[in-house]
């Protein structure tokens, strides 16, 4: 059978067994990352509003909904303070950027 060319011992193709570094091709980039530091930025440097912030942790679902489209204040429903002054609010989205729960860049509003 060996000298028919039906059988044989010798590896055509690469095989972690007999070669662990197999040569595999020329070397190749698949992507790059930017790594920008994480900071902890104050809230009071943003300057997205803070109810378009808590909007948007309530439709991911990280806040639960609370609230109507007619309160001045999503966390306090009913109340006539505003969400940009609330300190509640405030320490909330603050402890989850402290957190690293919430990152709220500068890239635009489609980030």
């Amino acid at each position: 059978m060996i000298d028919a060319g039906w059988m044989t011992f010798q590896e055509d193709q690469p095989n972690v067994k007999t070669n662990l570094l197999a040569n595999h091709g020329g070397g190749a980039v698949n992507a790059i990352e930017s790594n920008r530091p994480r900071r902890s930025n104050p809230l009071t440097d943003v300057a997205t509003p803070r109810r378009f912030i808590f909007e948007a942790l309530q439709k991911g679902g990280v806040i639960p909904h609370g609230g109507r489209e007619e309160d001045f204040c999503l966390l306090h429903p009913g109340e006539l303070h505003n969400m940009e002054t609330c300190l509640a609010v405030e320490e909330l989205l603050q402890r989850m950027i402290d957190q690293g729960r919430l990152e709220v860049g500068d890239e635009g509003r489609e980030e």
